[in-house]
């Protein structure tokens, strides 16, 4: 157990993530919640248990949507961001959603 700003937690843990620890467990336990979140998000979209609005980058990235508005507007980001990329505006890790 660790002490983690919101008090005690299991750890290593998405919980203690939660609360600020940033290990190696705790960042392992947090990737695979994320994982396996979006996966259920997913597949609740594709079931119908789910809307989205479409036409939106974030659909695309977290809800898996291929369908025609939400792939054009992933496009279109990506478009925007290696354009910003070759004329040296942002570096390799700038992934910020424009």
């Amino acid at each position: 157990m660790s002490k983690g700003i919101k008090g005690t937690r299991e750890h290593p843990s998405h919980s203690a993530y939660v609360g600020g620890c940033r290990c190696d467990g705790c960042r392992a336990a947090h990737t695979q919640y994320c994982i396996a979140r979006r996966e259920i998000r997913a597949q609740k979209l594709a079931a119908g248990e789910l809307t989205a609005p479409h036409g939106s980058v974030s659909t695309y990235i977290n809800l898996r949507c291929r369908c025609a508005p939400c792939t054009v507007a992933h496009t279109a980001r990506m478009r925007r961001y290696h354009e910003r990329r070759r004329r040296g505006e942002v570096g390799n890790n700038d992934w910020v959603i424009t």
